[in-house]
């Protein structure tokens, strides 16, 4: 992840007090179409007559077995799109990462769309559809049952994601999944894709539509007040337990030398993007982790040792993912 560039004061406020319904945004027409249209065109060469619709709204996702896609707002525009970055404190999505998430969530516009969860074989490859979505779940990481699309473990939260992940690497050009999962129960996933996709032909979906989630329409709140709490870039709270302080202490022990937090600082985009990568941890919250501890070795005054740069960088890399990763499995970064 690289810097931010800034708007001029002016335009910045007067984005920051127009409420989110009445900003000029749509699909059509901008460079997020064009990244539609990409998709689109790989479903046709992929020889699906189905085109899964889209709309604007407060984040990704599709509503409850409504075969719509929902994308962020703020992708719409440029001008938007750094606005919200400044107001995270990192970038928002690239291309590479809007296109990852268009083919996931076209997977799960699929399974609604052809009430694929009903049939008894997706059942017994991908599970039950009726099983609780968590918000947090036990993992295995490199499992060979599972493909790997997402950054993360993704795809083993629940059978509707293991779906959509195994329809996204199908989709994928060059993703060349028959020699990448060969041997693996994960390939099976992924030739029932090909063979549906196949037996559905030309047939017309059983479902177009259905209530949305947060259409851009129904977003009265203004952009500050989205970006302050009402949306999902809102600060997370990432607060560490107070006692976890002698933890620190303990990895960073220096009595002289340079500062911890400023190498945390230096450190803190390459950290997020391959932590995010190896956990699947919201970046919103890696940033609020990275910044909650880089407070912490301020106020402890944590130092690094002349010439042991590099050994706690590798610190706190091995320490993000393992807070990052009992995140994910339990909705804490330490038990209290």
């Amino acid at each position: 992840m690289s810097g931010k560039e800034g708007l001029p004061a002016i335009e910045r406020r007067r984005l920051l007090a127009s409420r989110i319904c009445d900003l000029p945004l749509a699909v059509d027409g901008s460079p997020l179409g064009e990244l539609v249209g990409k998709l689109y065109s790989e479903l046709k060469g992929r020889g699906m007559l189905y085109r899964p619709g889209v709309y604007l709204s407060d984040g990704w996702g599709c509503p409850d077995l409504v075969p719509v896609i929902g994308i962020p707002f703020y992708l719409a525009d440029a001008r938007l799109k750094i606005l919200v970055g400044d107001c995270r404190g990192y970038p928002v999505e690239d291309d590479a990462e809007i296109t990852r998430y268009l083919r996931h969530e076209t997977g799960h516009a699929f399974n609604y769309a052809y009430r694929l969860f009903n049939r008894p074989e997706w059942q017994e490859l991908y599970g039950s559809f009726e099983k609780p979505y968590p918000d947090y779940f036990p993992t295995h990481p490199f499992s060979p049952r599972y493909v790997r699309h997402i950054p993360g473990w993704y795809t083993q939260k629940h059978p509707d994601d293991d779906f959509a992940e195994s329809f996204a690497v199908w989709l994928t050009p060059g993703s060349r999944w028959r020699s990448r999962y060969a041997g693996t129960p994960a390939l099976a996933k992924l030739e029932y894709v090909e063979r549906t996709v196949k037996s559905l032909g030309n047939a017309q979906p059983l479902v177009n539509g259905g209530p949305l989630d947060c259409p851009l329409n129904e977003l009265g709140v203004t952009l500050e007040e989205w970006c302050c709490g009402g949306g999902e870039c809102g600060t997370p709270n990432a607060k560490l337990p107070p006692i976890f302080k002698h933890d620190l202490k303990d990895l960073f022990p220096a009595k002289e030398g340079d500062s911890l937090g400023r190498l945390l600082s230096e450190d803190r985009w390459r950290l997020m993007d391959e932590v995010h990568a190896m956990t699947g941890t919201d970046a919103d919250l890696l940033y609020a982790l990275i910044r909650e501890l880089g407070c912490l070795a301020a106020r402890l005054k944590l130092k690094v040792a002349p010439g042991e740069e590099t050994r706690a960088r590798i610190k706190l890399a091995i320490l993000l993912t393992t807070l990052a990763s009992h995140f994910q499995q339990t909705g804490r970064f330490v038990e209290e």
